[in-house]
């Protein structure tokens, strides 16, 4: 029986060849015929949330899984999700009391406040847009004066948009990266599949350098980066 594979179109929309090959590597390794499904936009992949069996998923929608279907986390990898904070070209100053515009419900929104929170910024009046890319043309257009990024989209961004828009900071946090999620119907995947990705051979470890990472961690518990994003929202609704 296929066990059905849902990947975060974060990942799958840029890389899906390669992520095909790791999943090959994954299903002759495991014993387990894997079927990844190629999602174009994530209104797809969450449309695929009752059916899949497996996930890899951002660190937001690893605990929709978790509390939708009581999917259980297998592993993380040290290509962690971290945010770039800028602004328009040229705009560079005080953040505080300005305006700072970001796509709701998101890790690196979460990330973002929580690291203006640290840096004692405060009075900063929040925007949502619709995606990243509107964040960055909000930027540019001056509706908002700071932004967010995940840092994979910033680095994927043309030279013309990064010659329009100035980095303040870029994190470093090494918190929380996507997850290897399984189903409850399907857990006895979970410690054969955690095994094969703590142990990768020199085939497994070049297809994951392919795909940016270098070494899969254990991941037995999702209460840190609940409690993190809680700490987040908190913050967000004090604005």
């Amino acid at each position: 029986m296929s066990v059905k594979v849902g990947v975060c179109p974060h990942d799958s929309s840029k890389n899906w060849s390669k992520w095909l090959d790791f999943f090959l590597y994954l299903s002759k390794k495991t014993g387990e015929n894997l079927s990844p499904i190629l999602s174009p936009n994530f209104e797809h992949y969450w449309s695929i949330f009752p059916t899949i069996d497996l996930a890899y998923s951002n660190p937001i929608d690893s605990l929709a899984l978790e509390e939708k279907r009581g999917f259980l986390p297998v592993a993380g990898n040290d290509n962690y999700d971290e945010v770039v904070i800028f602004t328009k070209k040229g705009r560079s100053g005080e953040i505080s009391g300005k305006k700072v515009g970001c796509v709701k419900d998101q890790f690196a929104t979460f990330l973002g406040i929580k690291i203006l929170r640290d840096m004692g910024v405060s009075g900063i009046d929040v925007k949502y847009y619709d995606s990243w890319q509107s964040v960055v043309s909000g930027v540019v257009k001056g509706e908002v004066d700071v932004g967010f990024l995940y840092k994979d989209f910033y680095d994927q961004l043309s030279n013309l948009s990064r010659r329009e828009i100035e980095v303040l900071h870029v994190s470093k946090s090494g918190l929380f990266s996507h997850l290897f999620m399984v189903s409850p119907e399907r857990k006895e995947l979970r410690d054969k599949l955690l095994e094969v990705l703590l142990e990768l051979d020199e085939e497994g470890k070049k297809l994951a350098e392919n795909l940016g990472i270098r070494r899969f961690y254990e991941v037995s518990s999702l209460e840190e980066l609940r409690r993190f994003v809680g700490e987040s929202k908190a913050i967000l609704s004090s604005h």
